[in-house]
């Protein structure tokens, strides 16, 4: 079986929606703004998944089955995390990142960061400087001996080759699983302070 956990960001309800585990059982996501969901198993042989919202036909009996969004799940292990996001498709309404979280892919000390800014940032934690593209980052690994608490600042590029700061805070890796940052846009248009959520 795959074990299989939900989360959702942007500016939508995510309500009504919809998924098939098996021929005779369909299951209601719920999402939670502060956490992803609880586990679900799948049969590990079910490489696609179709989630859909549900209407009544004019005729009031027939259900109609809408498309909301699919994925895939070739190349990844028995262990991950869908990400819904809004679509910028009108195809369908949303997007869903798919994140192998199975071992050795997102195990001890790993660490990854979802930028949903709308801009690339610079990043530093601890001792190491990467670059965060939108979406989803690359793998980040770090030694769990003696981890302690480190600097995590995040920087967006200025012209001239400068930075400016748009977070700096604290946090730590996690010596048993891999770490999602989730990192947000500033919350209004004066600001330029991003926000850092950890996704227990």
């Amino acid at each position: 079986m795959r074990a299989v956990q939900f989360a959702a960001f942007g500016d939508d309800f995510f309500d009504g929606l919809r998924f098939e585990v098996s021929e005779d059982r369909v299951v209601d996501l719920k999402f939670y703004p502060d956490r992803r969901t609880g586990v679900c198993l799948l049969p590990s042989q079910k490489r696609r998944v179709s989630f859909f919202r549900e209407r009544r036909a004019a005729d009031g009996k027939t259900i109609i089955r809408e498309p909301q969004a699919e994925v895939d799940f070739e190349g990844i292990g028995l262990r991950a995390l869908l990400i819904f996001t809004v679509s910028k498709n009108r195809e369908r309404p949303y997007e869903v990142l798919v994140l192998d979280e199975s071992n050795p892919a997102f195990g001890s000390g790993a660490v990854r960061f979802l930028n949903l800014t709308g801009v690339e940032l610079k990043g530093k934690f601890g001792e190491e400087i990467f670059d965060l593209r939108l979406g989803v980052s690359d793998t980040l690994r770090f030694e769990t001996a003696g981890w302690n608490p480190r600097a995590l600042i995040l920087a967006i590029a200025r012209e001239g080759q400068k930075y400016t700061i748009v977070y700096s805070s604290s946090a730590s890796i996690d010596p048993e699983r891999g770490v999602l940052f989730v990192i947000k846009p500033p919350q209004s248009l004066e600001s330029r302070i991003v926000s850092v959520q950890r996704l227990y």
